[in-house]
């Protein structure tokens, strides 16, 4: 069951018409669960599972890449997954992580700069008075809290 779907978690196109969602399944036993991304192609009416995380772990706010950012995020899902960018291409295979930063990555945007060219804009948590291990510390708390 979709509960919600934001206008970054979809992209319809005429020639590939698709929808990404994150789909949060639970393991009771363990009580932790995982996101995994799935598409929804409008055209074919199947539904293909892009990602496949450990309980505990997972995905979340992809974003699909078709036509609207040429060049290097062309036919991909872009996607956050332990605080780090990761994209996947929509015709299946392995994902690549493209940002490695020391502090997690709370939210993005991709969006075409006055160049033409594909950006990338990230939100993360930044204290002036910490250091990074102290500020990966903060964020850890905060989010457990």
């Amino acid at each position: 069951r979709i509960t919600s779907i934001t206008k970054n978690n979809s992209y319809i196109n005429d020639s590939n018409p698709s929808l990404a969602f994150i789909v949060n399944e639970f393991d009771i036993n363990i009580k932790k669960g995982a996101n995994d991304i799935f598409i929804y192609n409008l055209h074919s009416n199947k539904c293909s599972r892009f990602t496949r995380n450990e309980p505990g772990g997972g995905s979340s706010s992809p974003s699909i890449q078709v036509d609207k950012y040429p060049g290097v995020l062309e036919d991909t899902i872009t996607y956050l997954k332990d605080g780090q960018l990761w994209q996947i291409p929509l015709n299946g295979g392995e994902a690549w992580q493209i940002t490695k930063v020391p502090i997690d990555i709370d939210y993005y945007r991709l969006f075409n700069g006055s160049d033409n060219q594909p950006w990338i804009v990230v939100a993360l948590d930044v204290y002036p008075n910490l250091s990074i291990n102290e500020t990966k510390d903060k964020d850890i708390l905060i989010k457990s809290s």
